[in-house]
């Protein structure tokens, strides 16, 4: 399918609210482009938009981009909302983003103040929980047009291309340990006496997408992000998968709160060119992954004497991975 343009956008926060609460919420449209026609590229891949050296697009006939007359909306109730109080096709005016191409890249803004005002980013003005909100879901109908010839070849051979093993595609799995894991997590955060903050996983391919959950798996980032109440740097080992030391070091991360992602801990280490590389491979026994977390200063992790609740409120784990050579 090829020239898809958009006819109605609509936008779904899955969210834990009280009966008569306002989700309120602003969904920008960033920028959009729509393929015109199905003739070729100039590069090797005649499928795919023409680009520099670097990967930047260029200018390419085969794409134009549509100045639309409504390109944000403001949602109020979170289900399905459109920004309209009724969402008609018949209606002779533009529906938002009516007309805009389906490449497209967005933006979705919740009340949030500077942290230059307030330190907290506002979080006593906010009128719900945003720890609640489980996922952003983008409803969008569009109209396309198809090509079921050399078009369709084209479009075929650049995603065996995109994905094949060799150009090294990275991809990416977020992990949010609270929320897929619950039994762990309890375990993680009240451990035995004596014992530490100690996550369990058995690390298996089921957990991927299915495209990629058929091949072997290579990882060559790890990234850790976590929602601390302490402002210090808290100590998290990976081991395994890391490789215990020497070097010092070698299976550790630190976290350390990170403007770049609105006050969350954040750490990461590069594992591409370890001796024994990280692989996740299908039909295979898991492997036990161990995740031990202390606090600034050391120590196992503590409860708020108000709140009650435990310093780490979340922790995400994101894979960067790629297929190992032989695999697809």
């Amino acid at each position: 399918h090829y020239f898809r343009r958009i006819k109605s956008v609509s936008i779904t926060l899955p969210c834990v609210v009280g009966p008569y609460t306002t989700i309120a919420c602003t969904l920008r449209l960033l920028k959009n482009s729509v393929r015109i026609n199905t003739g070729n590229g100039s590069g090797d891949d005649t499928y795919a938009r023409n680009t520099d050296e670097t990967g930047l697009p260029l200018d390419d006939a085969r794409f134009v981009e549509n100045n639309i007359p409504v390109k944000a909306i403001a949602a109020s109730s979170g289900q399905n909302d459109s920004g309209l109080f009724e969402l008609q096709f018949r209606d002779e005016r533009y529906l938002p983003f009516e007309g805009a191409g389906i490449i497209s890249l967005w933006s979705l803004e919740l009340f949030n103040d500077l942290p230059s005002n307030n330190p907290d980013f506002g979080k006593p003005l906010r009128q719900f929980d945003y720890n609640t909100v489980s996922d952003a879901i983008l409803h969008v109908k569009y109209t396309a047009r198809e090509d079921a010839g050399g078009f369709k070849n084209r479009a075929i051979t650049h995603l065996r291309r995109y994905f094949d093993a060799e150009t090294t595609t990275p991809s990416m799995r977020l992990f949010s340990l609270r929320e897929e894991f619950p039994a762990q997590w309890h375990r993680f955060l009240n451990p035995a006496d004596g014992a530490g903050n100690v996550f369990e996983i058995d690390m298996a391919s089921r957990f991927f997408p299915l495209r990629d959950a058929n091949n072997i798996l290579k990882v060559n980032s790890i990234w850790l992000l976590a929602r601390c109440m302490d402002g210090g740097s808290y100590s998290v080992v990976l081991n395994p998968p890391l490789p215990a030391p020497p070097p010092a070091g070698s299976h550790t991360i630190n976290i350390v709160p990170s403007t770049q992602y609105g006050g969350l801990h954040y750490g990461s280490k590069n594992v591409a060119a370890l001796a024994d590389p990280i692989i996740i491979a299908p039909h295979t026994d898991p492997s036990t992954w161990h995740l031990t977390m202390t606090r600034p200063g050391g120590g196992n992790l503590q409860e708020n004497p108000i709140t009650e609740w435990m310093e780490v409120e979340d922790l995400y784990l994101v894979l960067g991975y790629e297929w190992e050579e032989g695999s697809g």
